[in-house]
C-alpha cells in the first residue's frame, strides 16, 4: 500500500488509544504500511489525556468500545477541548460499532472499520486534509478581519468581512459535508450527493460528475448532472463541444465569463446561455485522468480561486471512490473473464464471491451461491485438505497462519470432486489458497475435468487443421525459436529452398543456413565485403525482424520476396513468396507511365510542328499560284510540298502515338471496317500470305474513328507480313468479350466490362520477351535501317488508348504473334446512316463572298489563313484570342457568317467556349474548328453540334476551301450524340 505522504516530508505522527490485543497489533501494522509513524499508545483514557497534549500528534485513533461508553465519550470531548487534533474512531467488528459519525462541537468525528484498508486510508487522509484546511481558513480569517477591527479607521468595515464570511462558510460547508454525510457514501450515492451539494455551495445553476470510459475514452460518461435543483439521468445532455468533450486528458478549467465565446459550437452552452465553467480532473492513482467534477453557471463566476479549491476538495474524495470503483469493476471483470470457476469464502466458510464460470459450473445462481457453505460444493476437498496430517503438516511442519479449517496459506492442488446443485458429482482440478491477514478465508479455483478426452481429441483435430493449413498456404513459412534455430518449415518453404531441405528439417541455426547458401551459390557477397561481415549483417537484419521486404532475383527470371517478422510467442517468422507476377505488373505499369509522359512531350512537339507546316503549306501554294514562277522554281516548290506532306504524315503518326490526334469518332460496326480493310489487305500482302477472317455473328458496335481503326488494322497486317518473310497465314478475328477484375493485374488502366475484341494473329517468327516488352516504344523497330519508322505499333497503341481500350501481345519465339485490341462495346447503339456529302467537282476551288472571322494565336498561321481565305473571295476579319474576337464582332457593322477558330487559345477562353458565346449573340453563325490535337483540357471526342465542323492541321488550301464551303452550305458532319454542343469534359 502506497504511503500517504512523499518521503521528502516528515511522516505523519499518530497516537493510538486502545487495548493491547490482536486488533491493535493489526492496526499498528497497517499504519506502517501507510507510511504513518506511531508516536504513542495508551490502553486507558487517562493516560491518553496526559500524553496527547504533550506529544501533540497529527492524528488520534481511538479503538472503541473502551471500558464503558461514558468513559470513551468523555475522553473524546476532553481531547477536543485540550488539543486541536483530528480524531478518528475505529470499530472492532467482533464487538460491534456505531454506524454513524459521532456528533459534537465542531465537525463530526468519523467512525471506520479498521479491517477495510481502503476506507481507513481514505478517512485518515480526509481527516488530515480537513484539519489542515480548517487551520488555513482560521489563519486567513484572522488576516482578513484584522484591518476591520475597531480603531483602524475604515468607514465600511462590514463589506470585506461579509464577503469573506461567505467564502469561509462555503469552505466550511464543503468540509462538513465531506466529513459527515458524504464521508462514507459509495458509488452513485456519492456522485449524485456531490452534484446535488455543489450548486448550493458555489452558487451555480449546474453541477456535474463525469468519468472516462476506459473502453471508449473519447465519449465521457455522465455519472451525475444536477441542473436547477433537478437530478437528470445519464444521457440527458451531451458534452460535445464543451471543455469536457472528447478524451478527458485536460487539466483544470476555470472560465469566469464569456463561455459561449470560447466554445461557440456547443449546443449545450448555446441553448442554456451558459456563461461560466469550472472543472477539475479526477486523478487516477496510476496516472492519467479518470473524470471531471465541475460547476456551470449562467452568470460570471464570483470567486474562481475559492471555486477551484472546493472542487479540488471534492475531486480528491471522488478520485478515491472512482479508483476503488474502477478497481472493483476491473477485478470483477477479470474474474468473469477467467476460464475457471473461482470461489472466495470468508473465515466462517461462507461463499462471499463467485464468478460467472462458477455459476455455470455448479448450476446455482449467483444469489444462491453467496452465503452458501463452500463445503457444500467442494465437500471432499475440505475433508482431505482440512487434515494437516494427510498433507504432511504434523507437529514438525512449519507454522503458517490459520485459515479457519486448518488450511495453510500455501496453495494446494489436486484432482478431486465437485458437487452441483442437483447433487451431481463431477471430477475437477481444484486449487486452494488461504487469504493471509486478519480476515482469513480461502480462494478456490475449480476446473471441470469432464470431457477431458474430448478436449484432447479436439485439440489434436485443431492441431491437425493448423498443420494442414500451414502446409497448404502458397508462401513458404519458416518459424524460428528464440535461439534462431528452425522450429518448423512448411512444405512450400522446402520447395523454395530444395538445397536446404536437410538443414531446415534438422533445426539448423540461421547463421548455418546463410553459410550453406553462400557455399552453394544461392547468395552472393557484394564486392569488397568480407564473408564474415556479410554473415553478421544478415544475422542483424534477421534479428531486427522489422518486416522489411527483401527482393531476390534468381536465375531464370523468378523473383522472391523474403520478409521476417517477430513472433508473439518469441522467436521470429520468415515468409518467402514468389512475386514474379506482381513485379512484372509493376514494371508494365511503369512502362505505361513512361509512354504516357513521352506521349505528352511528343504531342506538344507535333502540335507546334503542325502550325509551322500550315504556314509552309500556305506560302508554297501561293508560290505555285504565282504566274511569274518559272518552271524550275515550280518543280522545286513541288518537291518542298512533297516534303511538307511527308512531314504532315509523320506528325499524324506522332499524334496518334501520343493520343492527341483529332478524331471524328462515331458509332461503328467493327466487322464492316474489317471487311472493307481485308479486301485491300489481300492485294497488299501478296499471294504468299493467306488471309482468313473469323467474325462471330453478334453485333460488334463501338464508338471510334473508323478511318483510324482501318489504319491500325493495316499497320498490324504490315507488321505480320514482315514477320512472315516466307509467307504464312494471317487470321483476323472479331468477337465480343467480357473482362473481369483479374484482367486489371496485367493491364493497370483496363476496366472490367464488355469489349469488342479485334485479334490479328500471324504464323511468323514470334517475339522474345525483351522484344515484346519494347514493342510499343516509339521508334523501336526490329527491321533494318531504312525500313519503317518504328511508330507503327505506337500509333496503334495511341489510337486504342485514345478510344478507351487497351492492347495486349501474345507471342513466343517460333510460335507466331497475336495482337489483341479491346474496344468498349456499345450493344445498344445503332450504326450511323448519314453519309458525308462529297465536294462537287470542277476545275476551280469552292469560293464565296461571305464574311469570315479567323481566330488564331500564332501570327504566322493567322496571316497565312487570312491570305488564303481572301484569295477565295471571302471578306476576312482576324483576331489573336477570344476576347479580341468578341470585340471585333461587337464593332462589325455587317453580319459575320462563319467563325474559324483554333481550339487552343490563350487568355483562358478556348475555341469551344468562344463558339458558345458567339452563337449566343448570333445563333445563325457557322463554326469551323481547327487544331493540331485535342488538348488535355478538352475531351478526345469533340461532340460537334449542328453547324460545326473540325479541320485538322496542317491543311492544304483545297481542304480549307472545301471545309469553309461545306460548313457555310449547311453540312454538319455525322450525327452528333446526345448532349452535343455542350463543352466537352476533361479526359
Amino acid at each position: 500500500m502506497a504511503p500517504l505522504r512523499e518521503t521528502s516530508t516528515p511522516p505523519t505522527s499518530v497516537f493510538l488509544l486502545g487495548e493491547e490485543d490482536r486488533v491493535t497489533r493489526e492496526i499498528t501494522a497497517q499504519l506502517r504500511e501507510m507510511g504513518l509513524q506511531l508516536r504513542g499508545h495508551a490502553s486507558r483514557a487517562g493516560d491518553a489525556l496526559q500524553e496527547v497534549p504533550r506529544i501533540r500528534p497529527d492524528l488520534v485513533l481511538i479503538l472503541r468500545p473502551l471500558e464503558g461508553e461514558p468513559e470513551w465519550l468523555e475522553t473524546v470531548r476532553t481531547l477536543r477541548e485540550r488539543v486541536d487534533t483530528p480524531i478518528v474512531l475505529l470499530t472492532d467488528p467482533a464487538r460491534g460499532g456505531l454506524p454513524e459519525p459521532i456528533p459534537g462541537p465542531g465537525l463530526p468525528i468519523p467512525v471506520v472499520d479498521p479491517g477495510n484498508h481502503e476506507e481507513l486510508r481514505a478517512v485518515i487522509a480526509l481527516s488530515l486534509r480537513r484539519h489542515a484546511l480548517t487551520q488555513a481558513l482560521n489563519e486567513v480569517d484572522a488576516r482578513l478581519r484584522a484591518p476591520f477591527r475597531k480603531g483602524n479607521g475604515f468607514r465600511h468595515p462590514n463589506d470585506v468581512p461579509v464577503r469573506f464570511r461567505r467564502q469561509s462558510d462555503a469552505l466550511d460547508r464543503a468540509v462538513r459535508l465531506l466529513s459527515s454525510r458524504l464521508a462514507f457514501a459509495r458509488g452513485m450515492e456519492l456522485y449524485e450527493g456531490v452534484a446535488s451539494a455543489l450548486p448550493g455551495i458555489l452558487k451555480t445553476e449546474i453541477a456535474f460528475v463525469v468519468r472516462s470510459d476506459p473502453m471508449d475514452p473519447d465519449h465521457p460518461r455522465i455519472l451525475a448532472w444536477v441542473e436547477d435543483g433537478i437530478l437528470r439521468g445519464e444521457g440527458a445532455v451531451s458534452l460535445a463541444g464543451t471543455p469536457c468533450a472528447g478524451a478527458l486528458g485536460a487539466g483544470e478549467t476555470v472560465i469566469t465569463s464569456g463561455l459561449h465565446l470560447e466554445f461557440p459550437e456547443s449546443k449545450l452552452i448555446r441553448e442554456r446561455s451558459l456563461a461560466s465553467w469550472a472543472s477539475v480532473p479526477l486523478q487516477s492513482p496510476f496516472g492519467g485522468v479518470m473524470g471531471h467534477v465541475g460547476v456551470v453557471g449562467r452568470h460570471p463566476l464570483p470567486a474562481p480561486e475559492q471555486t477551484r479549491l472546493i472542487l479540488r476538495l471534492f475531486g480528491a474524495h471522488l478520485s478515491n471512490e472512482l479508483a476503488r470503483d474502477s478497481g472493483e469493476q476491473r477485478f470483477l471483470r477479470l474474474l468473469d473473464l477467467a476460464p475457471d470457476a473461482i470461489l472466495m469464502a470468508d473465515v466462517r466458510g461462507r461463499i462471499v464471491l463467485a464468478n460467472r464460470q462458477a455459476v455455470q459450473l455448479f448450476g446455482w445462481t449467483e444469489e444462491e451461491l453467496l452465503g452458501e457453505a463452500i463445503d457444500s460444493v467442494l465437500p471432499h476437498e475440505f475433508d482431505v485438505l482440512g487434515s494437516p496430517e494427510e498433507h504432511g503438516r504434523g507437529d514438525d511442519a512449519p507454522e503458517g497462519p490459520s485459515l479457519g479449517w486448518g488450511l495453510s496459506a500455501t496453495p494446494a492442488r489436486g484432482d478431486l470432486w465437485g458437487v452441483r446443485k442437483n447433487g451431481e458429482r463431477f471430477p475437477a482440478a481444484v486449487g486452494l489458497a488461504g487469504i493471509p491477514g486478519g480476515e482469513g478465508g480461502v480462494i478456490a479455483i475449480v476446473r471441470s475435468l469432464e470431457g477431458t478426452r474430448e478436449a484432447e481429441a479436439q485439440l489434436a483435430a485443431a492441431r491437425a487443421s493448423f498443420l494442414d493449413a500451414f502446409q497448404s498456404i502458397n508462401e513458404g513459412v519458416i518459424l524460428w525459436d528464440e535461439e534462431d534455430r528452425v522450429a518448423v518449415a512448411n512444405q512450400r518453404a522446402l520447395e523454395f529452398l530444395p538445397d536446404l531441405r536437410t538443414e531446415l528439417a534438422s533445426g539448423a541455426r540461421f547463421k548455418e543456413l546463410v553459410a550453406t547458401m553462400l557455399d552453394q551459390g544461392l547468395l552472393s557477397i557484394p564486392d569488397g565485403m568480407d564473408p564474415k561481415e556479410f554473415i553478421l549483417r544478415q544475422i542483424a537484419r534477421h534479428r531486427r525482424a522489422d518486416g522489411t521486404e527483401i527482393v531476390v532475383r534468381l536465375p531464370g527470371g523468378r523473383i522472391w520476396s523474403i520478409t521476417t517478422l517477430p513472433s508473439r510467442r518469441g522467436g521470429r517468422v520468415t515468409v518467402v513468396a514468389d512475386i514474379t507476377g506482381r513485379v512484372q505488373a509493376e514494371e508494365n505499369f511503369r512502362r505505361v507511365q513512361k509512354m504516357e509522359a513521352l506521349g505528352k512531350l511528343t504531342g506538344g512537339l507535333a502540335h507546334d510542328f503542325n502550325n509551322y507546316l500550315g504556314v509552309i503549306y500556305g506560302y508554297l501554294e501561293m508560290l505555285q499560284e504565282d504566274p511569274s514562277l518559272g518552271e524550275l522554281a515550280r518543280r522545286r516548290v513541288g518537291v518542298a510540298m512533297q516534303a511538307a506532306t511527308r512531314g504532315a504524315e509523320l506528325t499524324r503518326s506522332l499524334l496518334s502515338f501520343a493520343r492527341r490526334q483529332p478524331r471524328s469518332p462515331r458509332i461503328t460496326e467493327v466487322s464492316e471496317v474489317v471487311g472493307e480493310t481485308v479486301e485491300l489487305l489481300r492485294q497488299i500482302l501478296g499471294r504468299d500470305v493467306r488471309v482468313r477472317v473469323e467474325v462471330s455473328p453478334e453485333p460488334h458496335t463501338v464508338r471510334v474513328d473508323p478511318e483510324q481503326l482501318g489504319s491500325a488494322l493495316m499497320n498490324l497486317a504490315n507488321n505480320a507480313r514482315d514477320a512472315m518473310p516466307d509467307g504464312g497465314e494471317l487470321v483476323v478475328r472479331v468477337r465480343n468479350a467480357f473482362l473481369g477484375r483479374g484482367h486489371k493485374l496485367l493491364h493497370p488502366y483496363a476496366r472490367a466490362g464488355s469489349y469488342v475484341l479485334l485479334e490479328v494473329a500471324d504464323s511468323g517468327v514470334g517475339m522474345s520477351e525483351e522484344t515484346r516488352a519494347m514493342a510499343f516504344e516509339p521508334f523501336f523497330s526490329t527491321k533494318g535501317p531504312g525500313h519503317g519508322t518504328g511508330l507503327g505499333l505506337s500509333m496503334v497503341y495511341g489510337f486504342v488508348k485514345q478510344s478507351g481500350g487497351h492492347v495486349e501481345i501474345l507471342s513466343r519465339p517460333g510460335e507466331g504473334t497475336a495482337l489483341r485490341i479491346y474496344l468498349p462495346h456499345l450493344p445498344d447503339e445503332a450504326l450511323p446512316t448519314a453519309e458525308v456529302p462529297r465536294s462537287k467537282g470542277g476545275d476551280g476551288l469552292p469560293r464565296g463572298e461571305e464574311t469570315l472571322l479567323v481566330v488564331e494565336d500564332n501570327p504566322d498561321v493567322r496571316e497565312t489563313v487570312t491570305l488564303q481565305a481572301a484569295s477565295l473571295g471571302y471578306r476576312v476579319l482576324s483576331a489573336e484570342d477570344g476576347d479580341a474576337a468578341l470585340r471585333i464582332l461587337e464593332d462589325a457593322g455587317e453580319v459575320t457568317h462563319l467563325l474559324f477558330t483554333d481550339l487552343v487559345l490563350p487568355g483562358g477562353m478556348d475555341g469551344k467556349e468562344l463558339s458558345r458565346r458567339v452563337r449566343e449573340r448570333n445563333p445563325g453563325i457557322r463554326v469551323l474548328f481547327t487544331s493540331g490535337f485535342s488538348p488535355e483540357n478538352l475531351s478526345n471526342e469533340l461532340n460537334l453540334g449542328p453547324g460545326q465542323r473540325l479541320l485538322s492541321k496542317p491543311y492544304r488550301k483545297a481542304e480549307l476551301a472545301l471545309a469553309i464551303r461545306q460548313t457555310l452550305d449547311g453540312w454538319s458532319g455525322p450525327p452528333a450524340p446526345e448532349g452535343s454542343g455542350d463543352p466537352p469534359s476533361g479526359e
